[in-house]
Parts: C-alpha cells; sequence; structure tokens
C-alpha cells in the first residue's frame, strides 16, 4: 500500500468512506504493515475518528487477521492499552475474531480479567456482541474470573 493510499486509510474526515470500503472486503493487507507503523512513528497524533489508532489495534477492529498476525509477528504488544484502557484482546473480543488469532492473544496478554475505562472486560465484550466461539476461549482459560 502506497503512502496516499495509507494516508487516506487513516484520515479522520475519512472515517465514514474508510469504514465502507472494509465492510466491503477491503483490508491495508500485509504490506501495509510498514508504512503504517512510519506513519504513526511520524504522527504520534494518528487518529481514526478521533481515537490514537496503534497498528495491532487498527487491525483488529478492521477484522484484518492476516494483518494483525504479521503485527504480532513482528514483536507488536498485545497489552498495550488505547485511550478506553482497551487490550487487543478487547478489541478482538469485540469484533469477533477467529479462534487461531485469540487464542494467540489470549496466550500473550498478562491479565485476561483486564477491565477498561468504560467497565468492560473481553468477556463481556464477546458476550454482548454475541461471539460464542470468543466466549468458549474465555471461559475455558484458567484465568478468567467471570466475577470481574
Amino acid at each position: 500500500m502506497g503512502a496516499d493510499a495509507l494516508a487516506f486509510e487513516l484520515h479522520p474526515a475519512r472515517g465514514d468512506e474508510s469504514r465502507a470500503r472494509r465492510e466491503q472486503g477491503a483490508s491495508l493487507g500485509v504490506r501495509g504493515r510498514d508504512a503504517l507503523r512510519g506513519a504513526l512513528a511520524r504522527h504520534s497524533d494518528t487518529r481514526e475518528n478521533g481515537i490514537l489508532v496503534t497498528p495491532l489495534r487498527a487491525a483488529l477492529n478492521w477484522k484484518d487477521e492476516k494483518y494483525a498476525t504479521a503485527l504480532l509477528d513482528g514483536g507488536d504488544n498485545p497489552n498495550e492499552v488505547d485511550q478506553y484502557g482497551w487490550t487487543a484482546l478487547h478489541w478482538a473480543a469485540r469484533k469477533g475474531c477467529h479462534p487461531p488469532l485469540f487464542e494467540r492473544l489470549l496466550a500473550m496478554v498478562q491479565d485476561v480479567n483486564t477491565v477498561g475505562n468504560t467497565g468492560d472486560t473481553a468477556m463481556m465484550f464477546a458476550a454482548a456482541y454475541n461471539h460464542l466461539d470468543v466466549v468458549i476461549s474465555l471461559m475455558n482459560h484458567p484465568g478468567v474470573d467471570l466475577n470481574v
């Protein structure tokens, strides 16, 4: 992905247009990883709809699992929190990523019961958005506390 296409995807004013393209199956693709990291490094205030975007958070939000996997392979930290206090696990549970990626994130997070600023855990998101496979994965995790 070229810098112009990347800038288009990340520009806050393009939120609705970019979202519509993603819903039709568009994604940044693995090749955009380095360009996105570079853009974020140069512009620490890169935002989408007013929310600070990290590459892993963006990939999970856009349900681009190839991109998310490439970022994890490259060393991105799924324990980083965004302005909502959400980790990559929150985003994966909210968006309902496929079990192999979710299991990988689950194995990498420090606290499966992290509560974001909104009072939500990954389990709450998975249940609220009817992602049964994610709920089952979380329930089978030895560290999950259903009373959080």
